[in-house]
């Protein structure tokens, strides 16, 4: 099949939505599909700013790329973010994929790539497939201008553009249902994004993570917390707990990794709370690098109350690192009861008991970690792929 994949999050930018296209894309094309990605063009700068060079990612040879033309889409998360502009008729996107054929549109977002796809779709006659990734009512709850009839606007309007398509996904249930309460009809079914994880292996002995313990500079007590660095992450809480759990046990560390427009508040406070020698920022992370700080860490730690997936979760029950999250949208679905511990959003005290209770219980972290790792092995991108390659079939 051709496979047309619509996305406003796309190479170079550094994202979950970026990850689960790209791999979705590259594991359909594994399969013998061509793939065709559509995404904003990015500038110099947000190459720049992901330490990459200033040219189109190197992939598959039965993959392509068009390139939207976009602007900068203000107060971004990630410092990179673009709003595709969408021509339909008048744009060369629709020309080339007029002579490409695709057999089927997959649309990601509901915003300019998703309007061209909408578009594109209804002009050429192509099934449009759809997936939604975002909570929308929590991000907009972070912007500069959200009183609750212009909230409300943005879950409508979102249920109105998907209820535009065959079928509909999202990362989980609660995403779904909350679609449901807003109009939104269409067949639907919670799939996974698809997660990298062949290079997310656990240490392969206990003086291993020692020595990459030493070797980073990390603690025998390392919670780590992995990806956007966004109000909406509300690392801070965890911050906050890190305060209490280090009254109990001194040499805890706590390692953050990623960026984002939140990183200079969550440096005030460690500041403020005196902790500069426990919270580690590690910033950007090279790949390769990235599953030895997983295996050198002992517990995983996500606040956040936007997440439908949590792809750094993911990787960390790889590594067979249990995960304490919060009861909010996906991350209860994906947590389960072996793997992890949920625990209620915001609440510092509560995660600070969590963190110093499996701490003083090294068995029950080994049990959690052997659980993580059967946990997260439907997830791999060829498992995720034969799915929708199915769908796909099914509505063509």
């Amino acid at each position: 099949m051709k496979i047309a994949i619509f996305t406003d999050n796309f190479y170079p930018e550094l994202s979950g939505i970026t990850d689960s296209v790209l791999m979705l894309g590259t594991a359909l094309a594994r399969r013998g599909h061509s793939i065709i990605f559509v995404a904003p063009r990015y500038s110099k700068n947000d190459f720049k700013k992901a330490k990459l060079l200033f040219q189109e990612a190197d992939l598959a040879k039965n993959i392509s790329v068009l390139r939207l033309p976009s602007i900068v889409y203000p107060n971004s998360p990630t410092g990179q973010s673009r709003i595709a502009i969408p021509l339909g008729p008048f744009g060369s996107t629709y020309r080339k994929l007029k002579k490409m054929k695709p057999d089927i549109v997959h649309t990601n977002s509901p915003f300019g790539s998703g309007i061209e796809a909408l578009m594109i779709s209804k002009l050429l006659k192509i099934p449009l497939i759809g997936t939604n990734h975002t909570p929308i009512v929590e991000f907009m709850a972070y912007s500069p201008f959200h009183p609750k009839w212009f909230v409300e606007i943005f879950v409508r309007y979102y249920s109105w553009y998907y209820n535009r398509c065959t079928f509909v996904s999202a990362p989980c249930n609660a995403l779904l249902e909350n679609m449901a309460e807003h109009g939104f009809k269409k067949e639907h079914k919670a799939i996974s994004n698809p997660v990298l994880l062949d290079s997310f292996t656990p240490p392969q002995s206990i003086q291993s993570k020692n020595d990459l313990k030493k070797h980073f500079g990390f603690s025998t007590h390392t919670v780590l917390y992995a990806g956007r660095l966004a109000e909406e992450k509300h690392v801070n809480v965890i911050i906050r707990a890190i305060e209490i759990v280090k009254t109990k046990i001194p040499d805890i560390c706590f390692v953050i990794t990623g960026h984002g427009n939140a990183e200079a508040s969550l440096k005030k406070l460690t500041a403020d709370l005196h902790l500069q020698n426990v919270v580690r920022f590690m910033g950007y992370v090279d790949f390769a690098k990235f599953p030895l700080i997983y295996q050198a860490s002992d517990l995983f730690a996500v606040m956040s109350t936007a997440e439908t997936q949590c792809i750094s979760l993911m990787q960390a029950f790889s590594c067979g690192i249990p995960g304490i999250t919060a009861r909010a949208w996906g991350l209860p679905e994906y947590t389960g009861t072996q793997a992890g511990i949920i625990i209620e959003p915001g609440d510092s005290a509560a995660l600070a008991d969590t963190i110093i209770e499996l701490f003083n219980n090294p068995a029950r972290i080994k049990k959690m970690g052997t659980a993580a790792i059967e946990s997260v092995k439907k997830y791999y991108p060829n498992a995720v792929a034969q799915t929708w390659e199915e769908l796909y079939k099914k509505f063509t």
